[in-house]
């Protein structure tokens, strides 16, 4: 009924701030051998909504596009200031926390530890499982964490450094 008899024009939505989402392609495009470099979204204005912000995402990149009826927001360049400015802040503390959890990481034991730490272990306790002359191993592990080890399987029971 809402729809056949037109009832949405009876009154003002009841919103007045759209936000939509477009997931875009995550590679670059071409047009005739040119590349795509953005692309923005936008949506119409309808009565009663004050503000409508497409937001679309390309080739790693986000674009935020505002429209907005000018009685309901005459200062648009304002606002649209702001959403830069905190997009902008955003990223900031987002490369930051990457970075310390870079950080924290490289000050850490690196994962190998508890795999050697598990042979370790296993040759302690059940030293008669290695068998003499199986030779001296070993491993350079690189990454954030670069550490060597060495195991010496040469004679019972075993060594690892």
């Amino acid at each position: 009924m809402y729809s056949r008899y037109n009832m949405a024009r009876a009154h003002n939505p009841v919103f007045n701030v759209v936000m939509t989402n477009v997931p875009g392609p995550q590679v670059p495009l071409y047009i005739n051998t040119h590349k795509l470099v953005s692309v923005m979204g936008t949506a119409p204005i309808i009565d009663g909504m004050g503000l409508m912000m497409a937001i679309f995402s390309y080739n790693g990149q986000i674009t935020i596009s505002s429209t907005s009826d000018a009685k309901s927001m005459p200062d648009i360049d304002v606002f649209n200031r702001y959403v830069l400015e905190a997009a902008n802040e955003l990223e900031e503390l987002v490369i930051n926390y990457k970075e310390e959890a870079g950080k924290k990481k490289k000050k850490g034991k690196p994962a190998s530890d508890v795999f050697f730490d598990n042979i370790k272990k296993f040759i302690k306790k059940d030293p008669k499982a290695i068998k003499a002359d199986s030779g001296v191993f070993q491993f350079n592990i690189t990454g954030p964490n670069p550490v060597t080890w060495s195991v010496d399987l040469s004679k019972q029971p075993g060594t690892l450094r």
